[in-house]
């Protein structure tokens, strides 16, 4: 088969959807050398493409920075574009297809955050993702969900055919080894911390977690820090201006972008891993925390309970004292911290990028001879 991935919608970011496709690439290089892969980017978007016979690396150059740019280019230009491939499959990784492609298409949906969170983008983007979403979801011919939560979802919202979707889970970033910096000389880290890694918007509940981490702090006299680490999102602002009111600007400390080598230290050194995130399709903070060894404390609705089954601290991600007192167990019970951690580990072992790609693939070969 002659297999299109379409990656032209996606900008400079670190993200889970950059890290779906980063990851799956080098396994359909190794798992599936029958069939060729074009693949299909900006030239400003520096994925990296795996050196072999069946990668083609397919450039085209348009702003990167401009979404709505980005989404025009996706749908009125790039058909056109990779007609000349003889595609038999064009696989889009960021929710929608390209509308004005005729052949077999494949779609990945992360999540389906603009339908029961909206206001965690503008009005205008909520309304182009929503028609064209649920126009997605009517036209495109096989769908892949990264849990069981945003397949449910999906079908709620916009009524999809449940014989189209397939669940396919992600797995953790495949990070480098710890770098050698200094947390405390870079990043101004000093132990014990608590993590959050994401990126800054209302969506992640930033703002009632470092509420209920300053209550914990006092009322359980803590010596912990808070560790953000991401880039900033839609209204990132409330959240910066939240940590200042707080009072706590030395011990609530903002890290911007990191690189993977660095986030596998920050993370690793942790103490754990706060995730009581309002909605997630997967989750992935939470695999690479499991994979880091350290506990983690999420919420106890959306996808978040299916990945993390038995291996997390769950919370109502919208009660900040029950945050607040999920922080003080973590801290003060060790043998709890020590009972999330070996679990965590066993946890781990149900993800894998091996297997998503697999499992990826034969979604791609259900479209031979049909």
């Amino acid at each position: 088969m002659r297999i299109g991935i379409a990656t032209v919608s996606e900008a400079k970011r670190m993200g889970g959807i950059a890290t779906y496709i980063r990851e799956l690439l080098p396994h359909f290089a190794l798992q599936a050398t029958q069939h060729e892969f074009f693949v299909f980017r900006n030239t400003e978007y520096a994925l990296k493409i795996p050196k072999a016979d069946n990668m083609h690396d397919i450039t085209f150059k348009f702003n990167i920075n401009s979404p709505s740019i980005r989404r025009l280019y996706e749908q009125l230009v790039f058909p056109f574009l990779i007609k000349k491939y003889n595609l038999d499959l064009l696989h889009s990784i960021d929710n929608v297809i390209p509308f004005l492609y005729s052949g077999n298409q494949v779609v990945t949906i992360h999540d389906v955050t603009l339908f029961n969170t909206p206001d965690r983008f503008t009005k205008l983007k909520t309304l182009y993702l929503k028609n064209f979403v649920r126009r997605t979801v009517k036209k495109v011919d096989h769908i892949i969900t990264i849990s069981s939560s945003t397949k449910s979802d999906l079908i709620k919202y916009t009524n999809a055919d449940e014989s189209k979707i397939t669940v396919i889970y992600e797995s953790a970033n495949h990070n480098p080894p710890c770098s050698a910096t200094n947390l405390q000389t870079i990043y101004k880290v000093k132990k014990p911390y608590f993590i959050f890694i994401g990126t800054l918007e209302p969506g992640k509940n930033l703002m009632r977690m470092m509420r209920a981490f300053a209550q914990a702090r006092k009322e359980a006299n803590l010596p912990h820090k808070f560790v953000i680490v991401g880039g900033t999102g839609w209204k990132f602002e409330g959240i910066l201006e939240e940590a200042k009111s707080l009072n706590l600007c030395d011990d609530i400390i903002f890290t911007k972008y990191v690189p993977l080598e660095d986030l596998t230290l920050l993370l690793k050194e942790s103490f754990a891993l706060l995730f009581a995130s309002l909605y997630e399709g997967f989750g992935l903070p939470m695999v690479e925390a499991f994979e880091a060894g350290i506990p983690v404390l999420t919420s106890n609705i959306s996808a978040m309970p299916e990945v993390a089954g038995n291996a997390a601290l769950l919370v109502d991600p919208y009660d900040v004292n029950a945050i607040k007192e999920g922080i003080i167990r973590l801290a003060r019970d060790a043998d709890l911290r020590k009972s999330l951690i070996a679990r965590g580990k066993e946890r781990r072992k149900m993800f894998s990028w091996s297997q998503c790609a697999f499992e990826t693939i034969k979604v791609y070969e259900s479209f031979i001879n049909m």
